[in-house]
């Protein structure tokens, strides 16, 4: 995965910059953190690089391939073969329990 001056703004008054342009190269084996308080652009940088969203500026190549260009129902097939997701909220295991709320003592 490669972003070269990867960026994203949302349009509107005021326009909204959500991921200012970035550069950054992650090779195959590569284990990576993004981390950061809210607002700062991690759930915009993880929808352009898993093919949900177009950034407004830059490259994004994934697995050498050019993803700008491509037609929504390739980069529907390069997500479907070469991404996958992890989502946060417990709903994914729905066998398991809640956590308990903190004691009051």
């Amino acid at each position: 995965m490669e972003f070269t001056g990867v960026g994203l703004t949302y349009p509107g008054p005021p326009p909204v910059p959500a991921l200012r342009p970035c550069d950054l190269v992650v090779e195959r084996g590569d284990y990576v953190t993004i981390t950061g308080p809210s607002g700062s652009g991690k759930s915009t940088f993880f929808n352009v690089a898993g093919l949900l969203d177009r950034p407004m500026s830059g490259t994004y190549r994934l697995d050498g391939i050019d993803t700008g260009p491509l037609k929504e129902r390739d980069r529907t097939a390069l997500r479907g073969s070469r991404i996958g997701f992890v989502f946060q909220p417990f709903n994914l295991l729905p066998y398991g329990t809640p956590p308990s709320p903190p004691s009051t003592h």
